[in-house]
């Protein structure tokens, strides 16, 4: 993590980020406009840094957060733990609670059943 954030973007465009001041919404609001901040100010330029926020981005516009916050009970930012956000080869978004399976993006499995009905 950077110095003073509870975040990171890795090379790859996947955006960790520790919770423990609020719930993975709230959490993931609050390290998008950071990361924001960091870009206009011009103190964040690693590689993956665009892609980082175009995925949290996605993030936040398509994830059901009430049905996450029901799958894993540390999503509500009550017990302190580390979430990856990334994209996958087929192109969905999703959060995976550090040391436990894959969390599958909700509103992504909705997606696609609605897109088969």
């Amino acid at each position: 993590m950077l110095a003073g954030r509870s975040w990171e973007i890795t090379s790859e465009g996947n955006v960790l980020m520790s919770l423990r001041d609020g719930c993975i919404e709230t959490t993931a609001r609050r390290v998008q406009r950071e990361i924001v901040q960091a870009l206009i100010e011009g103190w964040l330029v690693p590689a993956g840094a665009g892609a980082g926020l175009d995925t949290l981005s996605d993030f936040l516009r398509t994830a059901d957060f009430p049905a996450l916050r029901t799958q894993r009970r540390e999503l509500y930012g009550d017990v302190p733990c580390r979430v990856k956000i990334c994209r996958q080869g087929d192109g969905a978004v999703r959060c995976h609670l550090e040391g436990n399976s894959m969390i599958r993006h909700v509103s992504t499995e909705l997606a696609e059943k609605k897109k088969r009905a």
